[in-house]
Order: C-alpha cells, then sequence, then structure tokens
C-alpha cells in the first residue's frame, strides 16, 4: 500500500468514525471552495500568509424570516512550518432565532512526497443561540414557551482532515462535536459531516477546469451532494455551476483584483415550492490575503 492509499484509508476510517458519533440548523454556503476553513478547520493556513475571509448570504430573497447568514474569518501559517492557526466567526439568523459561534481553529500539518500535505486541524469555541420569542404574535398570550427568551451558550469542538498535492484535493470534517448537549423546545443541536474532493486539469496555460464534489450528512437527514464545476480564466475570473441535489442549483462569479484582494458573488435559486414565494438566494464574499515576507514554507510544497 502506498502513500496516498494509506492517506486516503485513514480518510475513510475517519469519515465511518465521525458518522457514528450524536448528530441548530446548519448554515448554507455556496463559495465554500473559496475559504474551506468554514467547513473543515484541517485548511487553515492553505496560502502560506495572513488570509482573511468576509462572507454575507440571504437565503430566499423576499421570504420573511429567511435566513442570512454573516462569516468573518482569518487563519495563518505559523514559523513552524508544520502549525497554522485561526479563527472563525458565523451568525446565522432565522426568523426570531440567532446562531452564533466563535471559535479558534489549530492545524498540524504533515508533508507527503515532493509536492503534497496531509492536515489535521480542529477548532474549540462557544456556540450562542438566541431566541427573541417575545416578540413573537401568538394566539395565546399567555402561553408559558413564548412569553420569555430562551437562550442558551455551549462548548462546541470540530475536526478536519485534508489532503492536498499539485492538483488533487480532498478532506473530510465535521462540525458540533459536543455530545453533552442540554435541549430545549426551542433549539435542535445538529451536527453535519462534509466529505469534499476535487481536481483541477490545466487546459492551458490560462485556463483551468475544476470539477469538485461536496457531500454533506446530518442526523435524521438524507445525504445532501453539490456537484461543481469551476472555470479560471487567466487567474483573474472564476466561473462556476453547480447543482445541490434535491434543492437547487447556483452560479459563482468571481473576480481577482489584484495579488491581494478578491471578490465573489453567488445566485441560487431553488426547486421547491418555495420558488413561488421568493427570488433566489443571494452570496458575497471579499478574500483578502495580506503578502509579507516570514520565515514560513510554501504549504504546497514544503519547499
Amino acid at each position: 500500500m502506498n502513500k496516498l492509499h494509506k492517506i486516503f484509508f485513514i480518510f475513510i476510517i475517519s469519515f465511518q468514525f465521525i458518522l457514528e458519533t450524536n448528530a441548530q440548523l446548519v448554515p448554507v454556503y455556496s463559495q465554500y471552495l473559496v475559504n474551506q476553513s468554514i467547513i473543515n478547520p484541517a485548511y487553515i493556513g492553505i496560502d502560506n500568509c495572513l488570509n482573511v475571509n468576509a462572507l454575507y448570504r440571504q437565503q430566499w430573497f423576499g421570504f420573511e424570516g429567511s435566513p442570512s447568514t454573516r462569516t468573518i474569518s482569518a487563519h495563518t501559517p505559523l514559523r513552524n512550518r508544520k502549525l497554522a492557526v485561526g479563527a472563525n466567526i458565523v451568525n446565522d439568523v432565522i426568523g426570531v432565532a440567532s446562531n452564533t459561534l466563535v471559535e479558534g481553529q489549530f492545524c498540524y500539518r504533515i508533508k507527503v512526497g515532493d509536492k503534497a500535505k496531509v492536515s489535521f486541524g480542529m477548532g474549540a469555541g462557544l456556540f450562542i443561540n438566541k431566541n427573541n420569542l417575545a416578540s413573537l404574535k401568538v394566539n395565546d398570550n399567555g402561553d408559558e414557551v413564548f412569553a420569555n427568551n430562551a437562550n442558551s451558550v455551549m462548548p462546541t469542538f470540530s475536526f478536519g482532515s485534508y489532503y492536498e498535492n499539485k492538483n488533487l484535493f480532498f478532506g473530510v470534517s465535521t462540525l458540533n462535536l459536543t455530545r453533552t448537549i442540554p435541549r430545549n423546545r426551542t433549539f435542535v443541536y445538529q451536527q453535519p459531516l462534509y466529505f469534499l474532493a476535487g481536481y483541477q486539469y490545466k487546459m492551458t496555460e490560462t485556463f483551468a477546469l475544476t470539477p469538485s464534489v461536496l457531500l454533506n450528512k446530518i442526523s435524521n437527514n438524507p445525504i445532501n451532494m453539490d456537484l461543481n464545476v469551476l472555470m479560471d480564466f487567466g487567474k483573474v475570473i472564476r466561473f462556476g455551476v453547480s447543482y445541490r441535489t434535491w434543492n437547487s442549483f447556483y452560479g459563482i462569479l468571481q473576480f481577482k483584483l489584484n495579488d491581494q484582494l478578491q471578490i465573489g458573488y453567488a445566485y441560487e435559486n431553488t426547486f421547491s415550492v418555495l420558488n413561488k414565494y421568493q427570488s433566489g438566494s443571494h452570496e458575497v464574499s471579499v478574500k483578502y490575503v495580506f503578502k509579507y515576507k516570514a520565515n514560513t514554507v510554501d504549504v504546497k510544497s514544503f519547499e
């Protein structure tokens, strides 16, 4: 069994182990390939310098109480070539419920061959759930369930593995690993599991094609699958189309304004009956890479 086969075997075992753990509504993203740290802590430090990402998503625009998501994250490698650190803040609002994740991340990388690496990452933080139930209009004003706001704060953990060489990448990760969670009537804690894989085909010096697939499993729900195809033109413009099983399709357009700044937009439309009551989902992303000289290494080659 060669090194690549061993690594893939480890990933499969990790995937099966995570699947057995306990499975809040999980935020949905279209541009997760821009900043995979929001779904996998093993991705941090990938750009070999400080990387800051922000994202805003309005789902089912025009539908009252529809989900909206805001994320900001930063990650960087350390002077020790094998280590990286990062942080995520994710705020997801659905109706009167607001869920906020504040998480620190740590990653350890191992060189595999000349141009490949495998990473293992973990995150730890707090999950804050707030419910403004008192603002709801109810038929029974004496209902105790809606008389007071139900809020909770709990610890949360995440884990991920990631492999990358010159063209191939794949990773497995899970969020919300806390087992003993207080339950109440307004909040259900869910644990998403992700498996992401893709391959970049360099067709010419200025054009590349990257197909990828994302599998997402949440307990008591069927597996969701995103099928993506991204096209890079001159390392300046990226265009992509994706199909999300049972649910929707979306398009992505990203511009690299210079070596540091990149902006992106995604539009998603659903196949469900909600299509009659909303005008699609909109997502905007901003990525800024701080290019500076430091005693670090190229994480893609470890040279």
